[in-house]
């Protein structure tokens, strides 16, 4: 009677809560070539991936994100790094063109590496007004591994995240906090290390786009009845029907209430306008079973996407 009680709140909480869509901004597997401004001196490396000898890429969405993920996978270094003290290979910044953190006048996240540092230091400020904040984090072990690693960095509501691969090494918490435009490779103040990092798989998301309502006009915003889950909840499986009112290459993809992705169930597929059906038995990409709870079925187009919340009952 318990359970039950605890899932009829778990749905009007869901009922009650504001659809929020994850956009993809920028998806940049940097293979011999960048979606990105590329300004200064690079090398595409055979495999896949992108290395600064110099300058660096810029993406600027064109938008403030209030509520947002970059993500990049960086390898081809060791810790500490070598030949700089100093060196910032991933940056998102308020202000445009201002890639310091010493001009930088709106908020900023830093992940530095360098010879002072046994993995890395990490560092944010919401504006130039306040006290910068910096940790040193993550351990030598994990990053000399000899295997990629994924560098995540999320923002929601003032909260600021810093994560290496699945582990969260530093949490901080601002009034406020909004992040327009991202260096790669290096900012405009330090130097490289020696050897600097390969950098590959740039992923920028907003997460600040709400869908619980239709606009008229707003390409961005589809009405409820375009995604649809049943049954929700569920225990072994659902399916989940998507409604296309024109033909579209489309992604589906499950996520957690962080945005991270757990599983892909479409990807880069070509499918006419009407109703298409998918289904996803619970479990995450490696295939292992995920645990009760809250978590996203994401639809992605060329021109918008759609988010839909899912609840597992194990």
């Amino acid at each position: 009677m318990a359970a039950r009680v605890y899932s009829l709140l778990i749905l009007v909480w869901i009922a009650a809560s504001p659809l929020r869509g994850d956009e993809i901004l920028f998806d940049d597997p940097l293979n011999n070539g960048t979606s990105g401004e590329l300004r200064g001196a690079g090398e595409f490396i055979p495999g896949g991936g992108w290395r600064s000898t110099g300058g660096n890429i810029v993406y600027d969405t064109g938008r403030q994100l209030t509520n947002g993920v970059f993500e990049a996978t960086l390898r081809g270094w060791t810790a500490p790094a070598g030949g700089v003290i100093k060196s910032h290979p991933l940056s998102g910044w308020e202000a445009i063109d201002q890639y310091t953190h010493y001009a930088q006048t709106g908020s900023f996240w830093n992940w530095r590496i360098g010879t002072g540092y046994d993995a890395f230091k990490v560092l944010a400020a919401p504006d130039s007004i306040s006290t910068r904040v910096e940790a040193r984090v993550g351990s030598q072990e994990a990053v000399n591994d000899g295997q990629p690693h994924v560098y995540r960095v999320e923002w929601k509501e003032g909260t600021v995240r810093f994560i290496f691969d699945d582990s969260v090494l530093q949490e901080w918490s601002f009034d406020r906090f909004s992040i327009r435009s991202f260096t790669v490779g290096k900012d405009d103040f330090y130097p490289l290390t020696d050897p600097a990092p390969i950098i590959s798989n740039i992923r920028i998301i907003d997460c600040s786009i709400t869908t619980g309502s239709h606009s008229d006009g707003d390409p961005a915003v589809l009405p409820n009845e375009h995604i649809l889950i049943y049954p929700n909840p569920f225990n072994s499986g659902t399916r989940i029907s998507v409604q296309l009112p024109q033909e579209e290459i489309i992604e589906l993809y499950v996520g957690d209430l962080l945005g991270r992705r757990l599983r892909t169930l479409v990807q880069g597929r070509q499918l006419d306008a009407g109703r298409h059906f998918f289904a996803w038995d619970g479990h995450k990409e490696s295939g292992q079973p995920l645990p009760s709870g809250v978590y996203w079925i994401v639809l992605q187009t060329r021109s918008y996407s759609r988010a839909q919340k899912a609840l597992l009952i194990r």
